[in-house]
């Protein structure tokens, strides 16, 4: 996943890499989490980013995901 900067800064997006932890979440998809196990969240299959019940870095931007090959 990837969380937008803030706006202006030209700063690098930061990059978060997920994993599944083998269960579905409220909204009905697969729920990820970090390594750390804090930020926990769906992805639908078009690339939205869902909050899960982790207290994620979430922005007024969504994050943007793409799985990785």
């Amino acid at each position: 996943m990837t969380f937008p900067g803030r706006p202006g800064s030209h700063a690098p997006q930061r990059r978060v890499v997920v994993s599944s932890l083998g269960v579905r979440g409220r909204h009905g998809h697969e729920v990820l989490v970090d390594a750390s196990g804090r930020l926990r969240v769906e992805i639908t299959e078009d690339g939205v980013v869902l909050p899960g019940t982790g207290d994620g870095p979430w922005t007024r931007a969504l994050p943007h995901a793409e799985p990785l090959p």
